[in-house]
């Protein structure tokens, strides 16, 4: 019983509804990534994520002022401050990607403080994916430095693996 009440919190605080989690799938998943430090030099506070597939190279999502993916070198190198990673379906990986596509066509506005569905940052951005796969571990949030404090304490309480 212990088992099964650790496995359904594991479940809520991972964001993925119970009949998705009966098929995870061997190899997919979705990390998400924070910088949430302040005057480290190594660029703004950011939120991106990285998604992965067996046999297929990872999928990186960014959204910045520029209005579109701020994915390059740089960022795929970049260290974050605090990181999770979920394992997930081969439905939600694909709901993920079909989601990132969708975003980038409709050119929506960016916004430092988002303040509806129109405008986005790069917080709001990772969550509108994540929640197209039914993960809503960043619902309310919108700054970076704030979803500092929760991923790293998941990380502190589950790990980095969830």
């Amino acid at each position: 019983m212990l088992f099964l009440n650790l496995a359904l919190k594991l479940m809520a605080i991972s964001g993925i509804p119970y009949p998705f989690a009966r098929r995870l799938s061997s190899g997919y998943s979705v990390t998400i990534m924070n910088d949430s430090a302040l005057g480290d030099f190594k660029g703004a506070v950011h939120t991106w994520l990285a998604i992965t597939a067996p046999n297929k190279p990872t999928t990186y999502f960014s959204f910045t002022t520029g209005g579109r993916s701020s994915v390059d070198e740089d960022l795929k190198q970049r260290r974050p401050t605090e990181q999770t990673t979920l394992k997930i379906s081969s439905w939600q990986y694909d709901q993920m990607i079909r989601s990132i596509d969708e975003f980038y066509r409709q050119r929506p506005e960016y916004s430092v403080i988002p303040t509806d569905d129109t405008t986005y940052n790069c917080v709001t951005a990772a969550n509108r994916i994540l929640n197209s796969a039914g993960i809503h571990l960043l619902d309310g949030f919108k700054d970076p430095v704030l979803l500092g404090f929760k991923l790293a304490s998941i990380v502190r309480n589950f790990g980095h693996f969830v």
